[in-house]
Parts: C-alpha cells; structure tokens; sequence
C-alpha cells in the first residue's frame, strides 16, 4: 500500500503559521482537531494517572475523613458532602475565586488523612488569588485557576514549569466551553514554556461536575464528568495520585537539569543523550537555537540548543547542535536516516561529495530513556492500553450562533501517531534559513539547495518537508537538515500524516490529488490506455477548467481574479494513491522562494527616497502574501492557472527589485509546471531517478544564481526588515471562508527594461559554477547519457 493511500490526512505542523505568539494562541484548539477523546473516570485512573504511593487507599482515607480529626468538632465530610461545599457552586453567591478556594481546604484535609509528612508531598494544590481571566486576557505572567505546583515554590513564585497540573473553575456548568478553551490554553502553555514537560495534567469544574485532562505530544485525553463533590472516591484518587507522584510520573522530564543563571535570568539545561549501545552522553546548553516545532501541543515538539559536551562536570570539545523531540514511533531515527542517505551514494561520486558537503554530520542519536524505558506516548505514558471509541469525542468549539460555521468544522478530528521521545546530536551549528537578513544570501543558499536535492532525487530519495527552518546556514554555508521525513523510493511504509509546512508544501501533497494530468479532447477519457490516467483525467477536468477558463480576464483587480469555487477545490478520496515524488520537494523550494520574496518587510533604500510610496508598497506586498499563503484555492491557482500569478504581480505596487524578481521566478514555475504535467501523465510510473527533467534543474539555479547576483547590484545588497505580519489559523480560516473581500489595488508597474547586470570577477565574487551533472557512474538511477530527463 503506498504511504499516501489515506485520504484527508491531518499535517501536523512542523512550524507554526505564526510567528507572534498573540496570534498563536487562538491556534491551540485548532491544534488538537477541535475534538478530544473522552474515557471513562476509571480509565483515566488506571492507565494515566501516576500509581497511588504504596500503602496509601482511597477506601480508609475516605473513611477517616467522615470523622473529625482529634480536638476538632466537625468532621471533613458531611450529609454525604464535602463539609466546605455546604452549597453547589452555582448556588454560591460569593466571588468564584473564593467558593473554589475552597478545595484548598479539602486537599490539606486529605493530605492530613494519610498521616504523611508534609516534605513527602511533591506538590501541593493552590488556587489563584488573582482575578479570574476571560480566555483574551491571558498573558505570558498570567496562571490558571488552579493548579498543583512543586512544593518547595511558594505562591508568589510560582511559574509555569513549576506547574504540575492546570485546573480551571467555573460556577455554572453554561460556562463549560469557555472552561475547556481556557485549560486547552493551559496544557498548551505548558508544554510549551517547560521544556522538561514530557507531558501534563489538568481539570475542570463546572459546578459540581469535573473532568480529568491529559496531554503529550500524540493525544489529548479527557474523563466524562463526575460530581465531585458526591463521587468522592474518584476525587480523593485524583489528589493523593497527582499529590505523592514522581515528578517523571507527573510528566517532569529527567534526563533534564534545569539551572538557573541569577546574573541573566535566564536558564539552561544539562541533556542527557542515550546513543544505542553506548554510554549515555551529557550537554550543556548554551543557546537556544529553535523552539517553534514546540509551539503546537500535539507534534514533533522540536528544541534545538547549542550546546558543550560535559565531563566530570566541565565543558568540552566544540560546540553542537543537541536536538530534542518526538518522532513517529515506526518512522527510522533521524540519525539512521543520515546514515542510509549516505549510504545510498557510490563512493567517490558527485552525490556523496554534495552530501558531505551539505548535509549535517551526526555526532550521536538515541531515544530518551526514563528509568531505562523507551519514553513513548502510548507504550510508557499510556501503559499500553488501547484508547477505547466508546464514548466519543468531545468538542472543543464555543458553540456558534444559528446559521454560522459549517457541518465540516465542527466535525474536524486531528489523530497522531505515537510517538517516541528521541535526541540526535550535530556537530554542525546553524541558523534557520529565515533568520537571514540578505536576500541574497538566501537565494545563494536555495540556489545550492536545488542540486543538493538533485542528489537525493538521484539516489531515489525524497526529502519531503523543505521549509525557511529546515534550511541552516553555517558560517554562511547552507545545510540541509530535518531528514527525518525523507524517504526511499522503495520504502512502502505507510503513515496517517500528510507532512510538510503549509506555507512551502506542494499544491499536490496538501490536497493529496494530482492536478497537472492532461485533460486533452472530451474523448480522450475514453481513449486513455491507463484506466487510472482516465479516471483521474475525468475527475480534474472540470477542476482545472474552473481555475483557467478566466485566465485572461479581470487583470484589474486583484479582489476580481478568478477562485475556483468550493466544491471544486473540496478534498476528496483519490481515484488512485497519491504518491509523493521529487517534483513536489522542487514545487516547495519555489514557494519557500516565494515566501522569501514577499513574505517580508524591506529596509528601505536611497533609491526609495518616497517614504509615503515605499510603504505603500510593503502594504500591497503583505496583501499578496496574505492571499497567496493563506488561501489554498490562490496557492492551487498559482500552480496550475496559467496566467494567475503573473495577473496579481502585475496589477500591484511592488518594488522594483521585487517585481523583477517574481516575474523571473514566474518564468520558473512555468518549467515546473510542464514537468509536473509530464509526470502526472504517466502517474503509475513515476521513477524518482528520472521524473524531473535535467532542465528544471538547471532552470531553478539559474533563477536563483540570478536573482542572488542581481539583489546585490540593487545600491550594493537588499537587505530584510522582519517577516511580514502573519496570520493565525482563525483569520486563516476567515479568508478561505470568503469574509476578506477586500480588494487588492490595481496600479501597473513597469518592470526594469532588462535585469540588473552580472557582477565581473572584480567586484569579490566569481560567477558560481554549477555542480557538476551526475552521471550514470556516479549516480545510480541516472537517464541515457549520464541525464536525468
């Protein structure tokens, strides 16, 4: 079965959709599905929760606590009732904060019961004394209702790594979606912000009714409601799990130190790395080098620090890249994956020595150990009980008014895989690709990077998530990392997750469709000799005519051009498995060439001596990018209508340099484009040796080596201001829907009468030579006469 048989397959997010964490936050439903899976109570206990300490039972504590303590009248439970809960909360007419303070009191009763000592405990239960926040108000200082936090950390210290579990309050049970979407905020915070958090706890009170949460990075999990104040025996487990637990059983990481500079404020941390079969292997940090992949609760949760080894205590050796997530548990380890890639080059030969060249160098890799336990979200943190259907999901949506939203949203439903907890060690340090302020240091890099993936292709893989952070630049040298996707053309292994970064993922792996087949004659569906080619010819005819029929019309505006309509662009099951190949790596550098281009605010230069002028431009420039990398119907049109992109370049103010450049990168998405169409043709015999044409190749490092050469002539270099303003999913959401009828301005521009000359050898940089074409004995796979074609 090939690996992109499933249909509608959710994209977990290797990168967030934005950078400003504001516009993140109302992204974090949205990253669990919309929905959650609902377990019984007594499911939650048994494979969630941390074990009860030995000796402790639920039966005799709750049996004491029905008799006052020695020297005091009244006893903690009464009238069948928690004695501090005389009235339901709904019925209370007190402050919210104060009625639910109130369980303070009945955890210190509770810990009282067990007879303990009070430095056993390893954290205590605490309510907020803040004012209760509405969901908007959250801020990186604010706390949730309540929570258990670390014991030896007093109130007023108390930060979100020192939380073990979220909980949040509400008096009316009307309340529960905004309850929900506030804890939903909480788990995410935390495991985003602790970066010791393997994962969390939490609940919710609506009233009497309450609800046990869990999160790591494959599933979150919730317990239908009990009544807390009645269902004692549940609650009572719940306090003295979550009470006397392990910090690993909480979801406190080990195998990391967390230390704290006084003189900065800051911290860093001591990793322990676990290679197979040898000894385990500490860093330092020194940096943090990229935390996004972490943004998202469910996902790789990907760190990167620079780092020192560290020996006996001391600091050694050159500094490395120690990179810590959580990769699919079936899927080779990223290191491995280095290691076949490598393998898979004869010795000696253009492929291994671009490999070498731009590909990072592993020092070591192993997965996380917990008390000498794989760290894996189903077999370790679940305990390898299967999450039972029965009792369906619940909805994280605040329910819309009558007549808004649709049937497709609500029923959303995001499934990860499981995951195992993995490091793997550089001994390269870079930085992100987006990071860079030249342009045309970023083309220079995607110029290498096009026959850096001729390498791969040649070799029969595929890299399969290109993205701005998977691009590094070392000592401004480009490496090409994240390999932990790629995949051999032989390997058949199937996974229920499309991958990729929305903003750079081919038009064809996000709507898991081919869209360039030849439609031809009317009767050419009956004439095809592959039944798969007609059934898939038949099938995108109509969408293909919906996104070209217009082609030549309404260059005016923007707000005008031509979409195709709903039903067109809906995701349907593949007539045949879709099948990710080469061309759809080459399709996402263009678009991370794209993004690079416009997707960014400019310095501006003498030659922008209009300042009215020049940020009008950066105004239309932002417009553009809002409509072509959130609109996938725009991103479908792009790609496959002929004059599309060429129509919105030429009706906006854009800036000189920048036009020039789209229109020679439009020039480029034209050869992919026959490509893709010559693939699509034959799509039951694609070989990824041979499916993309010499020309492309060619074609897309010219194209960037030109606009490389070409920014640098512009007053000497364009330099980047920032990353333009992006969106979140919600207003994401907005535009697809068609509630952003703004229409862009019209206003012609005319382009430089020729390109910007090629600097000479004088100027300090020789024109780059080409990497040398790989030939049919330096390169398995390769065409007659050493071509690709």
């Amino acid at each position: 079965m090939d690996e992109n048989a499933l249909y509608a397959r959710p994209c977990i997010r290797s990168a967030p959709g934005a950078f400003n964490l504001d516009q993140q936050r109302p992204d974090a439903v949205f990253d669990l599905g919309e929905s959650v899976a609902q377990v019984k109570p007594p499911y939650f206990v048994d494979h969630l929760l941390p074990k009860l300490r030995f000796g402790l039972s639920v039966k005799a504590i709750l049996d004491t606590l029905t008799h006052p303590f020695p020297g005091e009248t009244s006893a903690a439970i009464n009238d069948d009732r928690w004695s501090a809960f005389r009235l339901d909360p709904a019925h209370d007419a007190r402050w919210e904060p104060i009625v639910f303070r109130q369980l303070d009191e009945i955890t210190e009763v509770i810990h009282r019961a067990t007879g303990l000592p009070d430095d056993v405990r390893t954290v205590i239960f605490r309510s907020s004394c803040a004012h209760t926040l509405s969901t908007s108000e959250r801020d990186n200082s604010s706390r949730p209702n309540g929570f258990a936090s670390q014991r030896d950390v007093s109130l007023k210290d108390t930060h979100w790594h020192h939380i073990a579990v979220a909980g949040e309050y509400k008096k009316r049970s009307e309340d529960a979606s905004d309850n929900r979407l506030k804890l939903i905020w909480s788990l995410s915070r935390t495991m985003r912000d602790d970066v010791r958090r393997r994962f969390a706890f939490g609940y919710t009170i609506e009233d009497r009714m309450m609800r046990l949460w869990f999160c790591n990075r494959s599933e979150v999990i919730v317990s239908l409601p009990f009544d807390f104040i009645r269902e004692r025996f549940m609650f009572v487990h719940f306090i003295l799990s979550i009470t006397y637990a392990e910090e690993a059983d909480l979801g406190w990481d080990p195998t990391i130190v967390r230390h704290h500079n006084p003189y900065t404020k800051t911290f860093f941390y001591d990793i322990t790395v676990h290679p197979h079969n040898k000894p385990p292997v500490t860093y330092r940090t020194k940096q943090v080098l990229a935390n996004v992949g972490a943004e998202a609760p469910l996902g790789r949760g990907t760190r990167v620090w620079r780092a020192r080894r560290l020996e006996n205590g001391q600091e050694v050796g050159q500094p490395v890249a120690v990179k810590d997530g959580w990769v699919d548990s079936d899927r080779d380890r990223e290191g491995h994956v280095h290691e076949q890639i490598r393998a898979s080059a004869p010795e000696g030969s253009e492929a291994a020595k671009h490999f070498d060249e731009y590909l990072l160098h592993v020092e070591c890799y192993g997965d996380v150990l917990i008390d000498g336990v794989k760290d894996q979200t189903d077999a370790l943190h679940r305990r390898g009980a299967a999450l039972s259907t029965e009792y369906g999901r619940l909805s994280l949506l605040i329910p819309r008014r009558e007549g808004s939203g649709s049937k497709e949203e609500s029923e959303r439903i995001l499934c990860c895989p499981a995951k195992t907890h993995h490091r793997t060690v550089f001994k390269e340090v870079g930085t992100p690709l987006h990071n860079e302020k030249s342009l045309s240091v970023v083309f220079k890099a995607l110029r290498n990077l096009v026959y850096v993936l001729q390498s791969l292709h040649t070799c029969r893989w595929v890299h399969r998530d290109i993205s701005s952070g998977n691009i590094l630049l070392v000592n401004g040298r480009l490496k090409l990392t994240d390999v932990e996707y790629a995949k051999h053309e032989d390997n058949e292994t199937v996974h229920g997750v499309r991958t990729g970064t929305p903003n750079f993922m081919s038009t064809e792996v996000d709507s898991q469709t081919y869209h360039h087949i030849p439609s031809g004659p009317s009767n050419d569906t009956a004439k095809a000799s592959d039944p798969v080619q007609a059934a898939q010819m038949d099938r995108f005819a109509v969408m293909r005519r919906s996104a070209t029929d217009s082609d030549e019309s309404n260059t005016e505006s923007i707000g005008e051009l031509p979409v195709l309509s709903p039903a067109s662009t809906r995701r349907q099951k593949p007539v045949v498995s879709f099948t990710y190949n080469p061309l759809h790596d080459l399709e996402s550098v263009w678009w991370l060439a794209l993004w690079t281009l416009i997707a960014r605010n400019y310095l501006r230069t003498n030659e922008d001596k209009d300042q009215a002028a020049f940020a009008a431009r950066m105004a239309d420039q932002a417009t553009l990018s809002k409509h072509l990398f959130y609109k996938p119907t725009n991103r479908l049109q792009v790609m496959t209508a002929n004059r599309f992109f060429t129509n919105y370049v030429n009706a906006l103010r854009l800036l000189l340099k920048v036009k020039w450049a789209a229109v020679k990168l439009d020039a480029c998405r034209d050869v992919l484009k026959t490509a893709f169409a010559s693939a699509d043709a034959k799509i039951s015999d694609i070989a990824f040796a041979t499916v993309v044409p010499r020309a492309l190749y060619d074609q897309m490092f010219d194209t960037f080596d030109l606009v490389h050469r070409g920014m640098k002539k512009y007053n000497g270099e364009v330099y980047i201001a920032r990353n333009v303003f992006a969106l979140g999913k919600r207003d994401r959401n907005e535009l697809e829907a068609g509630n952003d009828r703004n229409a862009l301005s019209a206003i012609e521009l005319a382009l430089p009468a020729s390109p910007p000359a090629s600097p000479s050898t004088s100027e300090g940089e020789e024109r780059p030579r080409k990497l040398r074409k790989l030939n049919e004995t330096s390169a398995p796979g390769a065409g007659p006469n050493g071509s690709n074609a």
